[in-house]
Order: C-alpha cells, then sequence, then structure tokens
C-alpha cells in the first residue's frame, strides 16, 4: 500500500512502548560475570503502547495519551494494607474513638502480665492499620518506527507526550534509527534519576552528545552499530558504568578519558577503524573482558596485572 498523504506531506507513524512494574523494588543492575550477561528484570506488571504520527496535532496526541495512560494506571491500581507494631510503656488507657476521619486505624493491645504487678505499668503494643493505594512505576521506555521511511521526527509531539509519563523511575532506554537522541533532546536530562541501561543500538548516531555524561547512574551503555567516529570526553562522569558496547562504527581512537570509567567490566570495541587503542587499561581493575577483533591494531593496549 502506498503512504497516506496530507497536502503532500506522507504520514509517519511512530510507537512507544512503555513498561510498568512494582514501585518498591530496586534496579536489579549488577553484574558479576565475565561475559556480563543482561540483567533479568523483574517481569512488569503492565505494559503500555502508544502510536502518533506526524500528521496529528500535538494537543490531540497529548490527550489521547493521558487519556490511555490514564485509564491503563486505573486499572492496575494496587492496595496494600501497612501494619505498623510499636512498643509503648505508659498506664492502659482504652481510646477513644475519634470523629475526624482518617485512612489508618490504631489500637493499643496490653500485653500479659503478672497478677502481682497490678501497680506498675503495663506494657503495651500499639497496632496502626493503614491501606495504601499505589500506581505500578514506569521502568522501561522504547521508542520505535511503525513506518519504516526515515522521516524525521516530530520532536516537539514527543517532548509533550513524555512530559505526561514519570521518567524519574525508568530503568532502561531503547531507541531505534531516528530515535538515537530524544533521550537528550526531548528531556530534561534531570528526569533520568533511575536509568541504569541507555541502550542506543542501530541508531544511525554520527555523535554521541556530551549529555551522556549527565546520567551518573548509567550501568549499560550500548551503542553498537552505529557511525561514530570519536566518544566524549564526558564518559569519565560515568563511574558505575560496567559496559560499554561501541562495536561495529567508525572510531579511530578513544579518549584518554575512558579510564575514569573504573567500574567497567566489559568493553566492546570490535570493527571500528582502530589502529591503536591508547587506553591505559591498568586503571580498569575490575575489566574482564575486552574485545578488539576486527580493528587494525600495530599493538595491543597495556594490560594491568
Amino acid at each position: 500500500m502506498f503512504p497516506r498523504v496530507v497536502f503532500g506531506k506522507s504520514q509517519e507513524t511512530y510507537k512507544l512502548y512503555f513498561e510498568y512494574g512494582r514501585s518498591d523494588l530496586d534496579a536489579p543492575y549488577s553484574y558479576s560475570n565475565e561475559d556480563a550477561a543482561p540483567v533479568q528484570l523483574p517481569n512488569p506488571l503492565g505494559k503500555l503502547s502508544f502510536e502518533f504520527n506526524n500528521i496529528e496535532s500535538e494537543i490531540s496526541a497529548v490527550e489521547r495519551f493521558a487519556q490511555q495512560k490514564s485509564d491503563f494506571l486505573l486499572q492496575h491500581l494496587q492496595e496494600r494494607v501497612i501494619v505498623r507494631i510499636t512498643p509503648i510503656q505508659q498506664p492502659f488507657v482504652i481510646p477513644h474513638s475519634s470523629s475526624n476521619a482518617s485512612s489508618s486505624f490504631s489500637s493499643s493491645i496490653p500485653s500479659a502480665t503478672p497478677a502481682n504487678s497490678a501497680s506498675s505499668p503495663r506494657k503495651l503494643v500499639q497496632v496502626r492499620l493503614s491501606v495504601a493505594c499505589t500506581t505500578p512505576a514506569l521502568r522501561v521506555l522504547q521508542a520505535s518506527r511503525v513506518s519504516s521511511t526515515s522521516a524525521a521526527v516530530p520532536e516537539v509531539t514527543l517532548s509533550a507526550l513524555l512530559k505526561h509519563a514519570d521518567l524519574r523511575t525508568v530503568w532502561k532506554v531503547k531507541g531505534c534509527e531516528g530515535f538515537g537522541l530524544f533521550w537528550a533532546s526531548c528531556v530534561d536530562l534531570g528526569e533520568w534519576q533511575s536509568l541504569r541501561n541507555l541502550s542506543l543500538s542501530h541508531c544511525g548516531l554520527t555523535t554521541l552528545p556530551t549529555a551522556v555524561g549527565s546520567i551518573p547512574t548509567l550501568r549499560i551503555l550500548r551503542l553498537s552499530h552505529n557511525r561514530l567516529t570519536c566518544l566524549p570526553a564526558d564518559l569519565k562522569h560515568l563511574t558505575q558504568l560496567e559496559v560499554l558496547a561501541v562495536d561495529h562504527n567508525l572510531l579511530t581512537a578513544l579518549p584518554s578519558e575512558l579510564r575514569h570509567c573504573t567500574a567497567l567490566r566489559t568493553l566492546n570495541l570490535e570493527e571500528n577503524r582502530l589502529a591503536h587503542a591508547s587506553l591505559d587499561t591498568r586503571s580498569l581493575s575490575r575489566l574482564t573482558s575486552l574485545h578488539l577483533y576486527g580493528n587494525n591494531l600495530d599493538i595491543l593496549p597495556e594490560l594491568g596485572p
């Protein structure tokens, strides 16, 4: 079928994919094995897909997304009963009911005491019950194309849509062709408070924004199969980075600042144009896997003990 054309403009369709999970879990990103196999994320509580295009107005797309997300979160609302037990010591007094409405209930329960200790204050245990309603937290965000053309992504609409998603809890972001920079250009970098995994492989990148250094929580950065000729020195700020995959690019040199990524365990530089790997790996004491196949190296980098 031919693509739809409106006033001489072809309709291009894009998709945002969201995975939601429990809000009380820590990010399960930690590598201990040599191959640094991907960590299995907890099973999501729900998945949400949203499609938009370059013909629809920004207001219309945002309204549809806000309604769809609201319905989704309402369907996945969770209720939890919270029990708090606090030991107290005071004369036993039967609590009076309050006329004010409250979302919690508390009661003081006397513990057993010997018959001959009636004059001493009883030891009490206060039990407080409350019901908390929680919504699932956004954990995975993926952007993709539905149509196969290379038209520019409507960043204004995309920025407006992402403002309606709580990105502070996202663990993983994945892009695709044309979506390699949206994490920096369409979002305030301060939103990525929990981001651990940034996957930008096959995104057609020719440069990597220096803004990547503003996400110090990153532990996995995948840039495979792009057209990168260099890496920014700002990578030195990623002191928690454990996996860096830059294979199948056009790198001719490596930034010396990479030595500051002391948590690195896996560094994949396969199929680039490196003639000499000017990398001081002695400072990378945790490095267990270094991939250099497919380069024209004259000499291997000096390895630590």
